[in-house]
């Protein structure tokens, strides 16, 4: 039980759409918003149905007055098994335990990348950043035809959405 937000949608080759999406529960570890958790999810159309999956935790909201501002989730839209995530969950990959989810030491966001070959079930991640000094928000996978592929997001201090002190930053 939460409230869902649509993160992406993408069509691939095979015609079947893949969405990635958040759902966020109010109060999971304790009273206070920043007890309020996020958490990622996978889905993907076969045939006449959609089967969904959790697949790691995105911590807590990112400011108090926006409790459902995660720090990310995006698709690469031509090859929709690629996920991006930003998370400042202690251990995003702990499917096991939705109650108990503590925050990294620091409570930096950082970046993974999940991949996935059996259709959302499971994902190999691998850590994008690692230790930093500043937040790391809002993976997108920019559109494009042909090309090596690309992530793109921001890095520094978000307060809110018209409150921040960010880079643009990106692998290529």
């Amino acid at each position: 039980t939460g409230r869902a937000w649509c993160w992406e949608i993408a069509s691939p080759p095979s015609g079947q759409p893949v969405c990635v999406f958040t759902v966020q529960r109010d109060r999971v570890a304790g009273r206070e918003w920043s007890d309020d958790r996020i958490y990622y999810y996978y889905a993907r159309r076969t045939g006449s149905q959609w089967q969904k999956r959790f697949i790691a935790h995105a911590g807590r909201p990112l400011y108090q007055s926006e409790a459902d501002y995660a720090g990310g989730i995006c698709l690469a839209p031509q090859d929709p098994k690629v996920i991006y995530i930003s998370s400042n969950a202690a251990d995003p990959f702990n499917l096991g335990d939705t109650a108990r989810v503590p925050l990294r030491e620091s409570a930096r966001y950082e970046l993974w990348r999940g991949v996935t070959d059996d259709g959302g079930l499971t994902f190999r991640w691998t850590p994008v950043t690692e230790n930093s000094d500043k937040d790391n928000l809002r993976p997108y996978v920019p559109r494009r035809q042909g090309g090596p592929a690309s992530v793109l997001w921001f890095r520094g201090t978000y307060r809110s959405y018209t409150n921040y002190d960010c880079e643009i930053v990106g692998l290529f």
